[in-house]
Order: C-alpha cells, then structure tokens, then sequence
C-alpha cells in the first residue's frame, strides 16, 4: 500500500467512515444516543492516535 498516496487512502477511507457513522447514529436509535456518541468519539479517538502513530513510524525518504 506504499504506493498509494495519502489523498487516495483518505477517498478509499470516506465510505467506512460515513458507514461508521450511520451504525452508530442506528445503535443510538436502539441503545440511546449518549452510548452511540460516547462509541463514536471513543473510534475517533483511537483512529487519530493510530494514524499519529504510523506517521511518527513511518521513515523519511
């Protein structure tokens, strides 16, 4: 996948991202909104310091 730039992987990532949202605004209709914010916030989170992570891994050229 390294030769995919980051612009590509951002457009590849959207569609999981927008169904992310969508299950959780349906599980919000189910369990209660504050849980299904609460797990989507938690996603974010842990996606950002994933992503900071790689970035910090990855080696100069």
């Amino acid at each position: 996948m390294s030769h995919l730039g980051r612009g590509t992987l951002r457009i590849m990532a959207l569609p999981l991202i927008v169904g992310g949202i969508v299950v959780h605004l349906w599980l919000g209709s189910m369990v209660g909104l504050a849980v299904a914010i609460f797990g989507l916030v938690a996603h974010v989170a842990i996606a950002t310091l994933g992503s900071r992570r790689l970035r910090r891994r990855r080696p100069s050229i």
